[in-house]
């Protein structure tokens, strides 16, 4: 008898086995290479994975900075696909590996891979649909104390941030520092409309009184260009998570 239930546990346990390590296991992961990524483009990060996954993520980060994330997404190839922040011109190289997880809550990450910087690198230009997602990219943080402004990459087109513990908020970190950068671009534009307002008012004979009225209302209108600029930098951010 108790050969019998020997032999019957041995059964069972031969069974159960490789049933739990087949779902724990998501598979290889194969993730193509970016190569070389021009300032102000936005790195495109492919891969496929042998088995199906609940979710992938790509985590990035500059060389030296800590890492950050961003959902994949798949595609119609049956790949998956996520789009990064724009490059900043003073970043050299980073890193990106892809972490997916399986139905049973198993984690597969990739080999970490290398990309370079350049301005010599050809520009990489996206479709609409990457396009799309590139306009309202949602950054994930991995640090309570981690900046919501990637080191090494732009804000452009980060709307949206998830903190460590998993919360979806507006990134207003990023809106600030595009709402200065909008502000700067304003008042430059406006003091180069006075410039050529005044050059034009003195080639058509007007006095210096006149001259001066019309640089005072380039710069009111400038006024006006950054204070909209603000507002709608300041709009609530989209949700939309790439």
């Amino acid at each position: 008898m108790f050969y019998r239930r020997a032999l019957a546990l041995t059964a069972i346990s031969l069974i159960l086995v490789p049933t739990a390590t087949f779902a724990a296991d998501n598979g290889p992961i194969t993730v193509n290479p970016i190569g070389c990524v021009a300032p102000a483009m936005n790195p495109r990060v492919t891969a496929q994975m042998a088995n199906p996954v609940r979710s992938a993520r790509v985590y990035f980060k500059a060389t030296g900075a800590t890492e950050y994330y961003v959902d994949m997404q798949g595609t119609a190839q049956g790949g998956y696909s996520a789009i990064l922040p724009q490059i900043e011109p003073t970043t050299s190289s980073f890193t990106y590996r892809v972490v997916t997880t399986g139905a049973s809550g198993a984690q597969t990450t990739s080999p970490t891979m290398t990309a370079s910087a350049s301005a010599s690198c050809p520009p990489a230009s996206l479709s609409a649909a990457d396009q799309r997602f590139a306009s309202n990219l949602v950054l994930g943080l991995t640090a309570d104390s981690q900046s919501a402004v990637p080191q090494g990459f732009t804000c452009k087109g980060i709307v949206s941030e998830i903190t460590v513990d998993g919360k979806l908020k507006p990134n207003d970190e990023c809106h600030r520092v595009l709402a200065a950068a909008a502000a700067g671009a304003g008042t430059a534009g406006a003091g180069a409309a006075g410039a050529a307002a005044a050059t034009g008012a003195a080639a058509g004979g007007l006095s210096a009184v006149a001259i001066g009225v019309i640089g005072a209302g380039a710069i009111a209108a400038g006024a006006i260009i950054i204070h909209n600029n603000n507002n709608n930098n300041n709009a609530p951010a989209s949700a939309a998570r790439p």
